[in-house]
């Protein structure tokens, strides 16, 4: 467990964390590579950990009621988060989306071990966290939103 926070990478989730926070996040993550067209998480999965983009892509797809299809709700690129649901609803939570590697794929985990560790000793960590999380989600939905209207018009 552990990695070296790559440099290169703004992680947009940990902005309202200080260099110190980051780092002590980031050192904490489990490295996992997801090879293209593999699935990270499926919708209706136990939502048990949250996962940062280094490097590649994900696409997360939700089914539709409609003819029983797939609709593509994001690309989620590097330095973005996937899993948001994890640290929202972490007793019973369920990811609403699936997620799968557009190409090879590096993601950082974030699992509750890991969290629970951290926040010991960095006591305001999730109030930061969760105002990054909300900060994507509420520019996700924007998206999605501009997405829909495009389709109506």
């Amino acid at each position: 467990m552990g990695t070296e926070p790559s440099r290169d990478v703004a992680y947009s989730v940990l902005r309202f964390l200080d260099p110190e926070q980051q780092r002590a996040v980031l050192t904490q993550l489990e490295r996992r590579t997801i090879r293209q067209g593999e699935t990270l998480f499926q919708a209706g999965d136990p939502a048990n950990f949250m996962a940062l983009v280094a490097r590649g892509a994900l696409e997360l797809t939700a089914s539709t009621l409609l003819y029983d299809k797939r609709i593509i709700v994001a690309e989620i690129g590097r330095g973005s988060m996937v899993g948001e649901e994890f640290l929202v609803t972490p007793e019973n939570g369920r990811y609403q989306y699936t997620a799968v590697a557009k190409m090879d794929t590096e993601v950082l985990v974030l699992t509750s071990d890991i969290m629970k560790e951290v926040e010991l000793r960095y006591r305001e960590l999730e109030t930061g966290l969760l105002k990054g999380i909300c900060r994507i989600i509420l520019l996700r939905y924007h998206r999605a939103t501009d997405r829909i209207a495009e389709i109506f018009s």
